[in-house]
């Protein structure tokens, strides 16, 4: 809901541990999870919003987030003749971590989809004296 962190399953295009996969393409069981906290639409880029999140692979870092960009993926043939021409919208996300050319960046990563994940809170149980 509005104004909840939500967590989020990351499937990235090219997941360092899919070496055997033929393609360009990361498989659905690749994935990472991490915290989504914010999203706002970029100021400086049109049809581009930006969803900032905690990533447990970059501990205490808060300038890792995953920038989304709608484009036109092609166009697709409609009516009932297929005489009209529509845009065919798709989207484009990638993690970024620091600013481009900033100290501390790294090559922003691909991400072939994004989902948010079930989850539940759960209270660790009680310590055990043996």
């Amino acid at each position: 809901s509005a104004g909840q962190p939500i967590v989020l399953g990351l499937v990235f295009n090219h997941h360092g541990a899919n070496k055997e996969a033929s393609g360009p393409a990361g498989v659905a069981w690749e994935n990472h999870q991490v915290l989504a906290y914010d999203m706002a639409p970029s100021p400086r880029s049109r049809g581009t919003a930006s969803i900032r999140i905690y990533d447990p692979n970059y501990p205490g870092r808060d300038d890792v987030r995953i920038v989304c960009r709608a484009h036109v993926a092609g166009m697709a043939m409609v009516g009932p003749w297929g005489g009209v021409q529509v845009p065919v919208l798709g989207v484009e996300c990638e993690r970024v971590i620091g600013e481009v050319g900033g100290k501390g960046a790294r090559e922003p990563t691909r991400v072939r989809g994004l989902f948010v994940m079930p989850y539940m809170a759960a209270r660790l149980p009680e310590k055990v004296e043996e």
